[in-house]
């Protein structure tokens, strides 16, 4: 794998719709590879809980002829002092679409232990490529990632999150809407 420059996805994780039931206490777990990670605990929500947290992976260019990389997540409840129990789980193949960079916004479709279909996942992924030491990576906005012109991050609540954080689906809507300015 050296010599293959890696990438950075950053997945921000954003709500379930139509579970079917209502979980205590869901939060997701994001595999990719050997790297898992799990969000928060959701604490609102019911059957379409909300998290809209980021996630940051590692992981190189596919090589000639290489098996897309599979992001696989898992919606679990916490329950106290018992196991924790799969609510629903899905996959994602992460194909040329995504490694060619970009934000795309996405839905992965879940099922449940017993096969069923389960409602989906809605999450954000932002492929990046990694600086090379002395090198610049630059956004589509000409700007350097997590950077506003005048140097610096935008907000105090920017400067606080690892890399780039995607809008929430709900800020996108609105300004697609005219909503916002």
């Amino acid at each position: 794998m050296e010599g293959r420059p890696l990438r950075r996805l950053v997945v921000t994780v954003r709500a379930a719709a139509d579970l079917g039931e209502t979980p205590s206490n869901p939060y997701v777990v994001v595999q990719l590879g050997d790297q898992e990670i799990e969000t928060d605990v959701a604490t609102a929500g019911g059957e379409n809980p909300v998290w809209d947290e980021p996630i940051e992976l590692r992981l190189p260019p596919p090589l000639p002829d290489e098996k897309p990389l599979q992001l696989r997540v898992k919606i679990m409840s916490h329950i106290r002092l018992f196991p924790d129990r799969l609510i629903a789980g899905g996959t994602l193949a992460l194909t040329d679409l995504y490694y060619g960079g970009g934000q795309h916004e996405i839905k992965v479709p879940l099922w449940g232990d017993e096969g069923k279909r389960t409602g989906n996942l809605h999450m954000g992924l932002l492929m990046e490529k990694e600086a090379q030491p002395g090198e610049v990576v630059e956004s589509a906005a000409g700007t350097v990632l997590g950077e506003v012109f005048g140097g610096g991050p935008a907000t105090p609540a920017a400067a606080a999150v690892p890399g780039a954080v995607l809008p929430s689906a709900e800020a996108a809507e609105m300004k697609a809407g005219g909503g916002v300015g």
